[in-house]
């Protein structure tokens, strides 16, 4: 499958490159990397791809910060190797390490997860993963039923389950991703892990201890009623995907959605918050 990438400079790249991310990921840019010299580069699916999606989010970026950028048709070639070629293991607070298979574990008396990367969001590198789990590994779910949207690679559903979650369910909209959850749910010998295809519509009409949800500002705004509806009374909601400048935002929203905060936290400018319903 043929690929797109698009290169963007801006200065200063802090907190731009983020921010790009962030739009870029809402429009169907699945992967990203920072170049040495600080361009940000993201690539899409070719099918994926929308010139008039992008032409408006670059409208809105250029009337608050300067910058350049083009976009390359990339030749066919295989993806997923060149993804795994670059996966480094993940290391958090010394008591998780995420690793792919062909890694040795190399924390003792830590728990590991093995994730198969084939560019899904959700491998424990980027900042707002390793905010869940750094709040899962204090706060366990421990005999608790815990939903995970937005699943990606299954990474939260499988570290909820190996924390002592009594039952996941994990809902995730591409196909693709939902394959790869699956594998990974399968090589970490997951028992307690229902996995669905789908957003909100498929979310089982049950109450749930807890919600985690890393998706983006948007679609939790959008979906904050849902979550609500599906919280037990006393329950918790865990998000992330945001950046601190949208803490208000959602915080304002669950609130109308009968969510208080409890407790906040950032990894450089990205954000986790955690709720209570009332």
């Amino acid at each position: 499958m043929k690929y797109l990438e698009l290169s963007i400079n801006v200065f200063p790249r802090e907190p731009w490159n983020e921010i790009f991310v962030s739009d870029l990921s809402q429009i169907g840019f699945e992967s990203f990397q920072d170049d040495a010299d600080g361009t940000l580069k993201a690539y899409i699916q070719e099918p994926h791809f929308s010139d008039t999606d992008l032409k408006l989010l670059l409208e809105k970026r250029k009337k608050q910060i300067n910058f350049n950028y083009h976009i390359l048709l990339l030749e066919e070639k295989n993806w997923n190797k060149e993804w795994e070629s670059q996966f480094e293991p993940v290391n958090v607070d010394d008591c998780l390490e995420i690793i792919a298979p062909f890694h040795i574990p190399q924390l003792k008396d830590a728990i590991t997860i093995v994730i198969e990367p084939k560019m899904t969001f959700g491998t424990g590198h980027h900042q707002t993963t390793h905010l869940i789990c750094a709040h899962l590994l204090k706060y366990p779910p421990k005999n608790e039923c815990v939903l995970d949207m937005g699943t990606g690679t299954g990474v939260l559903a499988i570290l909820s389950e190996i924390l002592g979650a009594s039952a996941v369910t994990a809902i995730e909209i591409e196909e693709w991703s939902v394959e790869n959850a699956l594998e990974n749910i399968r090589r970490n010998a997951c028992k307690r892990i229902e996995l669905i295809k789908g957003s909100k519509e498929q979310i089982p009409n049950i109450k749930y201890d807890l919600i985690i949800a890393n998706i983006n500002r948007n679609v939790l705004s959008a979906q904050l009623p849902i979550y609500a509806s599906r919280t037990k009374s006393g329950g918790k909601l865990l998000i992330s995907g945001f950046f601190t400048t949208d803490n208000k935002y959602l915080i304002d929203i669950a609130r109308e959605n009968a969510f208080e905060m409890v407790s906040n936290n950032q990894r450089d400018e990205w954000s986790i918050i955690q709720f209570v319903k009332q």
